[in-house]
């Protein structure tokens, strides 16, 4: 009895913030049949669906009325939403000193996310983690779904080896030039395309050999500047938005027809565009594992290795240090 008197209560002295909505609903509906009751609640709920199907899609194609004003808002999803790849990397750190482990980490972290960024990959996670005497490095790959290609970005675990370059077979090198030529004008013939109006989003999807942006339509996000390799680079600052390159951008990855789509400043106030690509892989003519001599010197022999900077030039340098062995080899390949 004492609760049906307060929600009385409460209806009475609450009625006026719904009065409105009741009369509105009375104005509506009371006058239209019930199967119309019935279409116009299908009806809102699809134009309730498909608004936010429209904000929740990372970009909305271009023949969608509004595309430009969705699309300046360049929502990213995460993993768990867009999809991709979670790899997990155990670090073999025994016989790494104690208080040089988190060092040798974040080497191994920067690494991994310069292989990734120059691969184009939109909005890469690469971090490291402690857990108890286990040391990991955690990447994720959003829109990079086949693991296995995932693994090839990143490359296998490396092994340091000192070898001696031979020569390459001359057919070897004209038959990479003839697949690379081949792949050239593949490449021209998809920006004559752009240049004449067709989606770039489409053509992005249809044609990019990026397995890490081709679904988004080549969006590689907002990136700053020393993300990119020096000519794509290059290449995208000097675009104004929504421009696309006039002629093709070669790199050590391929050829790239480059749009850029945004500009904005981060938290830091730092400068940042966002762009798309459409990359066509090329081969590289680099010589094969039967072509190197090997020397006997490998990672084995290696004591220690150390990043320094020349203090006139301030170029980086690697200073390797070998045990007794190594220097051994090393003085003989070297003499």
């Amino acid at each position: 009895m004492k609760t049906s008197k307060f929600w009385q209560s409460l209806n009475d002295s609450l009625g006026f913030i719904w009065w409105p909505f009741i009369g509105l609903y009375k104005l509506l509906f009371n006058n239209i049949t019930s199967r119309k009751k019935i279409w116009y609640a299908f009806s809102g709920i699809l134009l309730l669906s498909l608004l936010a199907g429209l904000v929740d899609y990372p970009k909305v194609p271009s023949w969608v009325p509004g595309s430009s004003f969705w699309n300046r808002y360049n929502v990213q999803l995460g993993l768990d939403l867009r999809g991709g790849s979670h790899l997990v990397y155990q670090a073999d750190v025994v016989s790494i000193a104690s208080a040089e482990r988190a060092d040798a980490l974040e080497g191994v972290r920067d690494v991994i996310e310069r292989r990734v960024n120059y691969f184009g990959v939109a909005e890469p996670i690469v971090q490291t983690n402690k857990v108890g005497d286990n040391w990991r490095v955690i990447v994720e790959l959003p829109g990079v779904k086949d693991v296995e290609e995932a693994i090839k970005l990143i490359g296998e675990t490396p092994t340091l080896e000192f070898k001696e370059q031979g020569a390459a077979p001359v057919a070897d090198i004209s038959a990479t030039d003839a697949n690379n030529e081949q792949v050239k004008i593949k490449a021209e013939q998809v920006l004559a395309r752009v240049k004449s109006g067709e989606d770039f989003f489409q053509l992005a999807t249809e044609f990019s050999e990026d397995p890490g942006s081709k679904d988004q339509g080549g969006d590689l996000g907002y990136f700053g500047k020393g993300v990119m390799v020096p000519d794509f680079e290059q290449a995208v600052w000097s675009l104004s938005v929504n421009e696309v390159t006039k002629e093709l951008v070669k790199t050590q990855f391929g050829y790239h027809i480059i749009k850029k789509t945004g500009v904005r400043e981060n938290a830091d106030k730092v400068e940042e565009i966002s762009a798309s690509h459409i990359l066509f892989k090329t081969e590289s003519a680099a010589l094969t594992a039967d072509q190197w001599v090997s020397t006997g010197l490998s990672g084995k022999q290696l004591s220690k290795s150390q990043v320094e900077f020349d203090q006139q030039t301030g170029v980086p340098q690697v200073n390797l240090t070998f045990n007794e062995e190594g220097k051994k080899l090393f003085s003989e390949i070297t003499g």
